[in-house]
């Protein structure tokens, strides 16, 4: 009985991550119509909006988008330290905004020794393979969830007040 309820319920666990995937890389974007005219947003107020969340470095700025690029450490046991990397893109629109996070990679560094860099297209293929593997991608794919969401709550908060 147990494992028929397993082999029912697999597919809602294998496919119930939440992370955005497009082209087999983590990308979050969206759209957001506020129902007036809004002036372009500077790096500076980007990094302020989002400096909440991780240490940001200069990014690039457009006529009407800015870019900056964030860093977010994830939990991790003590001799290990892990950060997902990311580019954050805003720009702005007739009466509203659209938002980008893309170009996402991890680092992971166990103390005194080199680091290791994973693109995102490596973490969504490390979820198609079996045992521990699994269980850690799923982990560290969640958290980097829930710190996106994060980021895209903080910006649509400001953005209103603004």
């Amino acid at each position: 009985m147990k494992t028929v309820l397993f082999f029912l319920l697999f597919p809602a666990f294998a496919y119930g991550q939440t992370i955005h995937v497009k082209d087999k890389k983590i990308v979050y974007e969206g759209k957001e119509d506020l129902g007036r005219p809004m002036n372009p947003v500077t790096e500076v107020q980007l990094e302020r909006i989002l400096g909440i969340q991780g240490q940001h470095k200069s990014g690039e700025l457009g006529e009407k988008s800015v870019a900056v690029y964030g860093r977010m450490k994830l939990k991790t046991p003590y001799p290990l330290m892990r950060y997902v990397n990311y580019r954050f893109k805003l720009t702005t629109l007739d009466s509203g905004y659209k938002y980008v996070i893309d170009s996402v990679y991890y680092t992971e560094q166990e103390r005194g020794r080199k680091i290791d860099t994973f693109s995102s297209e490596k973490m969504v293929d490390r979820m198609g393979e079996t045992g521990a593997v699994v269980g850690e991608t799923e982990k560290i794919l969640n958290e980097t969830d829930m710190r996106f969401e994060k980021l895209i709550a903080v910006l649509r908060s400001e953005m209103k007040k603004s």
